[in-house]
């Protein structure tokens, strides 16, 4: 019998774009394991799929609770012995303050699914205690399942994105994101944003307007294409940047999709544990460095000889990251693969059994040094 993997998400183009990272790892993984995958958004549709749903299939809400999160019957699912899991896509900071914070709503999921899904080290880190300390105190009805529950990193990877061998026209440095004024974002949960625009006009009077770019209306996969591929290095810039005392997790959907593609990646300074996750791929820095750095990569571009640089540049790190990000090693070192093969090989004995066997041997060392072994949590 084939495992149906139902992927489901809010009824909203931004969101259905922005979690595209997300979904298209997942929904690549699954079907290279063997499991019939699709993604749905939209009450008509998911609720009468996720109803078909039978023992050893799973659910995987992805991104933002919406009011058709609760249309679902997640308690009658899981009493049917349909594994359940939510992807968080949301940092688990302080919205004021932006210190490490887990919040009430993400604990409070598993009241819901059985599991949780996460992009960085950091969201497991700061939750992990509050939820640990929620599965010992939970009652019943939940009681009888707290046993299956555990948080998982599952970061976004490589999205199978063509990788251009032609150095991008455009040299300028994008950043891809929100610099709203203070006319348009109100509120103390928005001072973040506000500080970014400041950084970011700095940074333009430090190395000039002229070699820099800024983008906020992506909302496709095609004009998302268009400009992965006619530049060349991207910025990751925090909410609340240039604060070296704040940790912060790693931006890995938005690296994700400039990764798959080569492209280089300037980012301030993060969580220990995420940097590690993407050592030789992103270059993380201090706030401060960020103009000398794009400073020399202009001029060495700028001389005889280093043309075709970039591109050799480009193609390697897309290479390094499809093979260490590949979605079906994801899967596997998140350690939710194996308890859905172990299903399949008692139907496919010949095929999948050995796959999965070849595959994990050769990849684990190579991947262990990377990957953080799945954080089961403590129900003893």
């Amino acid at each position: 019998m084939v495992v149906d993997v139902l992927l489901v998400t809010l009824d909203h183009a931004p969101f259905i774009f922005m979690y595209q990272p997300v979904l298209q790892t997942l929904l690549a993984g699954f079907r290279a394991l063997g499991a019939n995958a699709r993604v749905l958004s939209g009450h008509r549709h998911i609720w009468p799929h996720s109803y078909r749903l039978q023992r050893g299939d799973l659910l995987v809400w992805v991104g933002i609770p919406g009011s058709d999160f609760r249309l679902i019957r997640w308690t009658h699912l899981r009493s049917r012995g349909v594994r359940t899991a939510w992807y968080n896509t949301e940092p688990q900071l302080d919205d004021l303050t932006l210190m490490p914070k887990c919040h009430h709503s993400y604990v409070s999921m598993l009241r819901s699914v059985d599991e949780i899904w996460d992009y960085s080290l950091f969201n497991l880190h700061t939750c992990r205690s509050l939820v640990e300390r929620y599965l010992l105190n939970v009652s019943a009805p939940t009681a009888a399942l707290k046993h299956r529950a555990a948080i998982r990193y599952v970061p976004p990877g490589a999205m199978g994105l063509n990788v251009t061998s032609q150095v991008a026209r455009d040299r300028r440095a994008v950043f891809l994101g929100i610099l709203p004024s203070n006319t348009t974002h109100r509120g103390n949960w928005k001072t973040g944003f506000l500080r970014r625009r400041t950084c970011f006009a700095q940074l333009e009077q430090r190395v000039g307007r002229s070699r820099l770019l800024h983008v906020s209306s992506i909302w496709t996969l095609a004009e998302m294409a268009r400009l992965l591929f006619s530049h060349s290095t991207f910025l990751n810039i925090h909410k609340w940047c240039g604060a070296e005392q704040i940790e912060s997790p790693a931006e890995a959907l938005r690296f994700a999709p400039l990764l798959s593609t080569g492209a280089r990646v300037i980012s301030e300074r993060a969580y220990g544990p995420d940097e590690q996750q993407y050592a030789g791929l992103v270059e993380f820095m201090p706030w401060e460095r960020f103009a000398d750095v794009l400073s020399a990569g202009n001029e060495v571009e700028s001389r005889a000889g280093a043309r075709d640089l970039p591109s050799q540049q480009r193609t390697s790190r897309a290479n390094l990251f499809g093979q260490r990000f590949s979605p079906t090693a994801i899967l596997r070192f998140a350690g939710i693969a194996p308890t859905l093969v172990e299903r399949w090989d008692q139907s496919h004995p010949s095929t999948l059994a050995s796959t999965h066997k070849q595959s994990h041997h050769s990849q684990a060392k190579e991947h262990r040094r990377f990957w953080t072994f799945p954080y089961k949590a403590v129900t003893d």
